[in-house]
């Protein structure tokens, strides 16, 4: 079976024919040709796994996330921040359990659905974003959910080809020998080149915020 892409090319009319639509992988991949055309033609299979193959005629929508998605949205676990950092560059934070309740596909899709629309701009697409992972050192009753090592490999695969480029990760996790096997899953189910912007911060809340703000 032939790519998304190979698909989408069959098509008459489709907004993946766009400049605007080329344009946003190439900026996100700092003008390379060929890591863009890799990110975009891996968007489009990894979009139609998710989505379906409507998502070749038109962009994600919110209603395309499912029930199980926009629970997810509705828990609050994943916030798209209404600032940016010193550099310009938008923040989503995961709190709470990180959405460790849902399948590692729902997790996966809202994310997708999420780095689609906070990169609508220009400035967004040029800078990246970042992630700050927060769970809280006195989790809720959904955070003992356990994170299995499949995971971490599901999470690695679907990751690639997502539509933003995660220029840093922050990880912020009470000080404890509970979380160590936590934080290596978590780094697992990162892409080999997101992996390197990986950054643990430990200890109680004033302390992470601290640390934080050495950051932006």
């Amino acid at each position: 079976a032939g790519s998304a892409y190979d698909t989408a090319c069959s098509l008459e009319e489709s907004y993946i024919h766009t400049d605007k639509f080329r344009l946003r992988f190439l900026r996100t991949e700092l003008m390379n040709p060929i890591l863009a055309a890799e990110r975009l033609v891996t968007f489009l299979d990894r979009a139609v796994e998710f989505y379906g193959e409507k998502v070749l005629h038109r962009p994600v929508r919110l209603e395309d996330l499912g029930k199980d998605g926009l629970e997810l949205l509705r828990s609050g676990d994943y916030q798209p921040l209404p600032f940016r950092d010193r550099t310009g560059r938008r923040i989503i934070a995961f709190v709470n359990n990180f959405g460790l309740c849902f399948p590692i596909h729902v997790r996966i899709k809202v994310i997708y659905y999420l780095h689609w629309v906070l990169t609508e701009d220009v400035e967004t697409q040029r800078k990246g974003l970042v992630g700050i992972h927060w769970w809280p050192c006195s989790a809720s009753k959904r955070s003992n959910v356990p994170i299995p090592f499949s995971d971490a490999a599901k999470g690695a695969k679907l990751y690639a080809g997502h539509p933003a480029r995660v220029t840093a990760i922050h990880v912020c996790l009470p000080n404890s020998p509970n979380f160590a096997q936590f934080r290596s899953i978590l780094a697992l189910g990162l892409s080999k080149e997101t992996r390197y912007r990986f950054k643990v911060h430990k200890g109680e809340g004033l302390i992470v915020q601290y640390s934080l703000h050495g950051y932006g």
